[in-house]
């Protein structure tokens, strides 16, 4: 434990790590997995097969597809994906969802 400079009391590491963790925009392990089950749900398994990439960073769901009639699929679907995710999630775990072809 860390003791905090302004105070006698030690501050828990994991409360650091979870600060620290939010400044760099890096979600919570378990928001990543709820989040990547969710996608994968809304899309479905044959739309899912031509996605090459899932990440989240600063509340973004990163998406990379093969295919440009995909992305845009999935440009369309993205704020129900988001809405859900977020209720599911109790909280707001993405704002937004960002769709790359390559």
């Amino acid at each position: 434990m860390i003791k905090d400079s302004g105070h006698d009391d030690p501050i828990p590491l994991s409360e650091l790590i979870d600060d620290l963790r939010l400044e760099l925009g890096i979600p919570d392990e378990n928001d990543l997995v709820l989040t990547e089950d969710i996608f994968a749900e809304a899309i479905g398994p044959e739309v899912m097969q031509r996605v090459r990439s899932v990440t989240v960073h600063g509340g973004v769901l990163e998406v990379e597809v093969d295919d440009p009639a995909i992305a845009s699929l999935l440009k369309y679907q993205g704020q129900s994906v988001v809405r859900d995710v977020n209720q599911r999630a109790g909280r707001k775990v993405l704002e937004r969802i960002k769709v790359r072809h390559s």
